[in-house]
């Protein structure tokens, strides 16, 4: 009697821990979704970054976007964007939209947004000037004599920002003004993202004719972002995380940069640039 009584215990006992475990196992699985749909969005005006052109969204983030939802892990439900980054970091920051391509550390309008890490890429900020006057500039400090432009567009770090204040730096609108005030000596240097920079001076078949520093005045990290009120947060940082830790794959996305700047440089061959001493007369 009292071996079947501890028979019936044991086999009771097994099953109890059989059913805990596998109804632990089906609440792992349903934390940890195989694939999470999300709504992304990032810079409109900043290429490589982030612009729009043909009213498509294109980022040099897209090989990664490309690679999760190729492997199933990313299911993208839309791709949004507007020239206004406060607006749409605040859609962000509210849940409405998922993830934000290229967010910055420790920038106020990017506050709130949880950052994945590693930094996916680094933003150089440079100086770009007329051939004759590049060697004017010795160091960093050589800059405060002298009088410069940015374009508006461009999306500093707070840390640039408030290194910027030490220098004379005005905002301009457009390209064009911006190299038209640089090639008719109403400003002596040109601050830049490198590639933005770059990209831009191409747009207007100016890139044989501007000169680049060879040192970048600083360096702006840029990450994944992602809101803190998506209910796919959980999910999201650990695809994200994920496809991070691989070097290849952060490696992919850095040659998308260069590759994008080279393909920006290749359609401008043929364009005329624009004669701006003869503009200002």
């Amino acid at each position: 009697m009292k071996k079947k009584l501890l028979l019936t215990c044991l086999i009771t006992f097994c099953e109890l821990f059989i059913f805990c475990n596998f109804t632990s196992a089906q609440n792992v699985y349903r934390r940890k979704p195989m694939f999470a749909d999300a709504a992304l969005t990032g810079f409109a005006e900043y290429p490589p970054f982030g612009y729009v052109k043909k009213k498509s969204f294109h980022t040099v983030f897209r090989p990664m976007i490309n690679d999760l939802i190729k492997e199933k892990k990313l299911l993208l439900d839309s791709e949004k964007t507007n020239p206004n980054l406060e607006k749409i970091t605040n859609a962000v920051r509210q849940g409405n939209l998922d993830i934000f391509l290229g967010a910055y550390h420790e920038t106020e309008i990017f506050g709130g947004i949880e950052l994945i890490y590693p930094a996916v890429l680094t933003n150089p900020i440079t100086i770009f000037m007329l051939p004759a006057r590049i060697n004017d500039v010795k160091n960093i400090n050589d800059l405060q004599k002298l009088k410069g432009a940015r374009h508006a567009s461009e999306y500093f770090s707070d840390f640039v920002e408030e290194k910027l204040q030490a220098f004379n730096v005005e905002k301009v609108n457009t390209s064009y003004e911006l190299f038209e005030k640089l090639f008719t000596h109403q400003i002596d240097y040109i601050v830049a993202s490198q590639y933005f920079g770059l990209i831009e001076a191409s747009k207007l078949g100016l890139r044989g004719q501007i000169s680049v520093a060879k040192q970048a005045l600083w360096q702006i990290p840029m990450f994944i972002g992602i809101s803190q009120l998506s209910r796919h947060r959980q999910a999201l940082h650990n695809i994200f995380t994920e496809y991070l830790r691989n070097p290849e794959n952060i490696e992919k996305i850095r040659k998308n940069v260069i590759d994008l700047v080279n393909q920006a440089e290749a359609d401008a061959i043929g364009i005329v640039p624009p004669d701006f001493e003869k503009t200002v007369k």
